[in-house]
């Protein structure tokens, strides 16, 4: 199935991202305007009912009002700004959301996460976490999802009613419900400030030529675990996996 995303109304594209980090994330964001601007998406396979996390870069100067960052309405799953700056998500709005009690207004990148462990009726089955920290759960029940498309940037059951004023960047959807460790990994992948690697060149066996200061370490995934590599700089490595994530610190 192709799926298509559509921008629409006031937004605009290749504005600053996250400023620093282990993944380069220089001039990835987008900007809308909380007037007439988001990210209509058809709905596809995002209607989701059993486990999931949803994640979000979000930086909101100001909070007029409630605010959708990314979801398929009221009856799905979701990410929100209430009219106080303070995020919050769902798996259903027949229960109460999770919300946190700290406003993100501001300057500031923050990443916003909910989970649903796709239990239905259990204890504190949803959780919202605010850069890697677990700020607010929820007890979610058995529901049935909807129809709508996916709207990044705003919800859309409520039309133009509930767009999002600020930059989103890195919006993502995933069919398993990661840990607070695990969005705390992803968190500081995106806004630590580390020295990076500063040279790569492959080599003849298919390795990496690599030139860095600090401490290297290496994952099979980029969400860890994170082991360190003693080779001292510069060294030829080559991946003992299909795949492997390197930094510096």
């Amino acid at each position: 199935m192709l799926l298509t995303d559509q921008y629409i109304g006031g937004f605009t594209l290749a504005q600053a991202g996250i400023p620093a980090g282990d993944v380069d994330f220089s001039s990835c964001s987008a900007l809308f305007d909380g007037s007439s601007g988001y990210v209509d998406i058809p709905p596809g396979p995002f209607n989701l009912t059993n486990a999931l996390t949803v994640v979000a870069w979000v930086k909101a100067a100001s909070v007029s009002h409630f605010s959708g960052v990314v979801g398929r309405g009221d009856s799905s799953w979701r990410l929100t700004l209430n009219a106080s700056g303070k995020p919050g998500g769902d798996a259903a709005h027949i229960y109460a959301d999770a919300t946190s009690s700290t406003s993100i207004a501001g300057a500031n990148w923050h990443l916003l996460a909910y989970t649903y462990s796709g239990v239905p009726n259990a204890t504190n089955n949803g959780l919202l976490a605010v850069d890697g920290v677990a700020k607010a759960t929820n007890t979610v029940g058995v529901f049935a999802g909807n129809t709508s498309d996916v709207w990044i940037g705003g919800s859309p059951d409520y039309s133009t009613a509930r767009l999002l004023a600020g930059n989103l960047a890195q919006v993502a959807v995933f069919t398993n419900t990661f840990s607070v460790a695990q969005l705390a990994a992803l968190y500081h992948t995106g806004t630590n400030t580390a020295p990076v690697i500063c040279l790569s060149t492959r080599t003849a066996d298919g390795g990496l030529e690599l030139l860095w200061r600090g401490t290297l370490w290496q994952a099979t995934n980029i969400l860890g675990p994170w082991t360190t590599n003693t080779s001292i700089s510069p060294a030829a490595l080559t991946p003992p996996h299909a795949q492997m994530f390197i930094r510096a610190q």
